[in-house]
């Protein structure tokens, strides 16, 4: 992000100060004021009456650093808590299409590519949904066919689920064939439930911040001691204590800070973590364990949507009536169930 040393020393954007630079020149202005009034009145080698004195001042900054510090390495927990989430993401939807690639013809492959690919851009939308309040039209439908987005759309608060159900009966599909034997179907299976499980670590930590009292009282603490601080060492620093009080405010409200910044690693801010770049990745990876391309990804998605319109039922020329036997929609139960008059639906080109 920073490149060199002197990129990083003299880097504004990304920073704690960035951020916090408000507070710091708040506690800045009433130190100064402080020191003046003080100056002005003859008083400045005299302790305040009402100071509690730098030796209390002292004592009472062990707790409020601590417990700032505290929450900061919660946070940096969190952080690599989920950065573990995307790593092991990123396996099983590698092995998972590097497994698959064996037993299943060209076409099925490059299917169960598209719906990998989608299963993770419905994981991004999840993630970004719950932070910045994004809605339904703000997701990635690129892809997924019109019904398939249309079916989505019915079940937005689990969207990941239900491409997972769709990724299920391609493998259910390659066993009921026996191209996958038992043992191999355990295996692809649990790929398949880890990146459920990959999926539910990352909504844990979008969903779960820290507990509000407890960043609430941080944040008063650290504001009340540094506001009076600069009572209390007015009689030793003099005409310092602007500049004193400004660089242990920048101390503390700066690690304060940074415990906000890594919190919640899965927004769009400069701290978090590059979740489109892992995509990007995870998407070349696929690609190249099914040794398929975009272009075939998108054939697929294309025939399926001409599928659906072919077999739409029509009335006078448009299309009407219940959803196309082809679509995750014609499930009544929405788990892609085969429909009676095919052997599987939309998520099956063996055809």
């Amino acid at each position: 992000m920073h490149e060199g040393e002197g990129g990083r020393i003299f880097a504004w954007k990304g920073t704690a100060f960035h951020q916090c630079w408000v507070e710091v020149l708040i506690v800045f202005v009433f130190s100064a004021i402080i020191t003046l009034v003080w100056a002005f009145t003859g008083r400045k080698n005299e302790e305040a009456p009402w100071s509690l004195g730098v030796d209390t001042h002292r004592l009472l900054m062990i707790p409020i650093a601590f417990l700032t510090v505290f929450r900061t390495n919660i946070s940096f927990s969190r952080f690599w808590e989920a950065r573990g989430h995307v790593g092991e993401l990123t396996h099983h939807c590698r092995s998972l299409a590097r497994r698959m690639r064996w037993v299943v013809p060209r076409r099925a492959m490059d299917n169960l590519c598209r719906l990998i690919l989608g299963f993770n851009s419905t994981i991004q939308w999840d993630l970004h949904r719950h932070m910045r309040n994004v809605t339904r039209e703000d997701a990635e439908a690129e892809c997924f066919t019109r019904m398939e987005w249309e079916e989505l759309k019915a079940h937005y608060d689990c969207m990941p689920v239900v491409v997972l159900n769709w990724i299920d009966s391609v493998v259910m599909e390659s066993a009921q064939r026996g191209s996958l034997d038992p043992q191999g179907r355990e295996a692809v299976q649990a790929h398949i439930d880890g990146m459920q499980t990959a999926w539910m670590g990352m909504n844990k930590i979008t969903t779960t911040p820290i507990p509000f009292p407890y960043s609430h009282l941080i944040k008063i603490l650290l504001f009340l001691w540094l506001i009076t601080v600069g009572i209390a060492f007015q009689s030793e620093t003099g005409f310092f204590t602007p500049l004193v009080v400004a660089l242990i405010s920048f101390a503390l409200f700066g690690i304060n800070q940074t415990g906000v910044e890594l919190e919640f690693p899965f927004g769009i801010d400069l701290n978090d973590l590059p979740m489109h770049k892992f995509a990007t990745r995870i998407s070349l990876d696929v690609l190249s364990c099914a040794s398929t391309t975009k272009d075939d990804i998108r054939e697929v998605a294309q025939d399926l949507e001409y599928a659906e319109q072919d077999f739409a039922p029509k009335d006078n020329g448009n299309a009407t009536g219940p959803a196309s036997p082809r679509s995750p929609v014609a499930s009544p139960t929405g788990v892609h169930a085969p429909p009676p008059d095919m052997a599987y639906s939309t998520m099956s080109v063996y055809a």
